[in-house]
């Protein structure tokens, strides 16, 4: 039976995730969407989008965006940030409280210039399940934003912040660590690339997230020097730095 690990540690992951500081991740997810996106006042779907920090980046960038979130605690701190925002991306930006693999229902009229999957697929057990689910929400011309951890980096992240028994588990352990009481499905960039391919979506880009600065926390990210974001930027799109990226951000368009 397929499973959500999301779901079923919902609290300790929700409030890990709202304490991280995703600043530069975010604006280099952004980055890379309306580099490819030529679409002026795009309309975005954001699946399992949780508080909308990617989302309001999207927003601020004149685009129109959904956020799809079963997640309450998520969804409620996603209006927050959105009231609390620019004023001129309040009303850019929409909340639906609804499962990723259900929400299409209640959008099934709309159509989305980009469809957007961040972070999500190792909580799927089964991301064919997954997979299926965004393909709801696309018809017509749509660019696919998608962005997983990079299974082959794994103890990058542990072995930069000083962790070094975890990162030598991951290493060991085909990429499982002991000390990790959650399971993940990571599923790798050409797994994902594979699977819609076979559905008529052909790769535009593919970008490296997190190389030099994923391991810092709060004000480290804060403090980094304003050229940080363009160091993470060009290492994200040259080998062999990209290919050590905590995360992948794969971009794939079906004309």
């Amino acid at each position: 039976m397929a499973r959500n690990y999301w779901s079923e540690n919902r609290y300790p992951l929700s409030t890990a995730f709202l304490e991280k500081n995703v600043k530069i991740r975010s604006e280099l997810i952004a980055r890379a969407i309306l580099l490819h996106c030529k679409k002026p006042n795009a309309s975005v779907v954001d699946l399992g989008g949780g508080c909308a920090r990617q989302a309001l980046c999207l927003a601020e960038a004149g685009m129109s965006v959904t956020v799809v979130d079963s997640d309450k605690q998520m969804t409620d701190q996603a209006r927050k940030n959105r009231d609390s925002s620019l004023p001129h991306t309040i009303h850019k930006l929409r909340i639906l409280d609804a499962p990723i693999e259900t929400g299409w229902t209640l959008l099934k009229d709309e159509q989305f210039d980009v469809v957007c999957c961040h972070s999500v697929i190792p909580y799927f057990s089964d991301e064919t399940r997954l997979f299926e689910s965004l393909l709801k929400y696309t018809s017509g011309p749509t660019l696919l934003s998608l962005v997983s951890v990079n299974p082959d980096a794994l103890a990058m992240r542990s072995a930069l912040s000083g962790r070094w028994d975890e990162a030598l588990d991951l290493l060991t352990n085909n990429g499982r660590s002991n000390q990790a009481d959650m399971k993940y499905n990571f599923v790798g960039e050409s797994e994902t690339k594979a699977f819609f391919g076979d559905k008529g979506f052909h790769t535009v880009g593919s970008y490296g997230v997190g190389i030099f600065s994923d391991h810092l926390t709060g004000e480290e990210v804060e403090d980094l020097h304003p050229k940080a974001i363009d160091v993470e930027w060009f290492g994200g799109t040259t080998d062999p730095y990209r290919t050590l990226a905590r995360c992948y951000h794969l971009l794939m368009e079906r004309s």
